[in-house]
Order: C-alpha cells, then structure tokens, then sequence
C-alpha cells in the first residue's frame, strides 16, 4: 500500500477545554485502471491513540469543502498532531488523485471570551449622551454594532467608533465581537 503522510506540529492546549479542528478539504479520485481504491483521512494522534475524525473514499468528490471536527474526548488535548494520510488499497491500480486541505483553525466550544470579557475591553461613552454622540473605544479585536430604539427598531449597524443618534430617546447597542454579542443600555 503506498501513502502519503503529512503530519502537523505538536498541538498543547487546555485539557479541559472542549475543542474542534475547522479546514477546507479537497479530494478527488481520478483516471486510472481499474476501480479507484484510494482514501484520505483525517486522524488526531496523541502518544498512544489514533482517531480517525474522518474519511473519503473514491465516491466522494469534495471542492473545498469546509470541515468541522470536534477533537475526541480521551485524545490527550495538552499533546498530539493533526495527521492528513493519503492511502491506496494493494489492489495495484494505479490513479491520480488530488488531495488538498487549508484553512486549519482550531476552536474552543467551551469559549475562552465571556460578556464580561466584552465588558472590559470595549467601552461605550458618554452615557447618558448631551449631544446624541456616543464613542466606542475598543482595546482588541474589531467589533460591530447595532443600535435598537426602546421600540425595538433598528436605527443603525455598523463598525465605526463614532454613533451619532438623531432622536432623545432610550437605545440599546448590541456589541458583537468574536461572536460574543453584549447590550448596552445608553440614554440620549
């Protein structure tokens, strides 16, 4: 059987934390004699496990598919690599086969941001506003908003550290970011 391995660094991350391992994969079985017979797998290997997270075989045909696959809860999380395995049957026949991945991020389900994180570094003043203008000081990652009249009618959205409300009035801004989303109350 012939293969073709690629294997990441050694991965730490919190053990207690519940994860998932996000890519683009592209897989195609082509030409050749004879039934295809070739897979590609996905595997998280840790020092004395294997898992395969997943496989396609020569009837899948993928073009960039994005892939979300939790990692195992007995993978050892503070230690172990992503492995990407080519693989032919011993059949003999040969084909071409064209096997890509991209875009590895891995994510934390149980969440490493909170509102209270939101809270500390994004910052809504004046409140209440004289003027009807509000800044958004923000100290990380970019933030969208969008501002609720009392009524629940959306006024504006957008990215911009300067709101400028037209009417007095009561509003809600819904803060969004990295897809936590926080409400401030703030009064015009």
């Amino acid at each position: 059987m012939g293969y073709v391995k690629l294997t990441s660094p050694t991965i730490s991350l919190d053990d207690n934390q519940i994860y998932s391992v996000n890519l683009s994969v592209w897989w195609k079985n082509l030409d050749g004699t004879g039934m295809p017979d070739d897979t590609l797998f996905v595997r998280f290997t840790d020092s004395l496990n294997t898992y395969n997270a997943a496989f396609y075989t020569y009837e899948d045909t993928l073009e960039w598919l994005d892939v979300n696959l939790p990692l195992n809860d007995d993978l050892d999380k503070s230690s172990f690599q992503i492995e990407i395995l080519t693989a032919e049957s011993q059949t003999g026949n040969d084909h071409v086969v064209e096997a890509g991945v991209d875009y590895f991020s891995i994510q934390s389900l149980t969440g490493n941001f909170s509102i209270s994180d939101i809270d500390e570094d994004v910052i809504i003043f004046p409140n209440p506003t004289f003027d009807g203008k509000i800044f958004i000081k923000n100290n990380n990652s970019p933030v969208t908003y969008e501002v609720y009249h009392i009524t629940g009618e959306l006024v504006q959205k957008g990215s911009d550290p300067i709101i400028q409300l037209n009417q007095k009035g009561i509003y809600f801004i819904r803060i969004i970011k990295d897809n936590i989303i926080s409400t401030k109350k703030v009064i015009y």
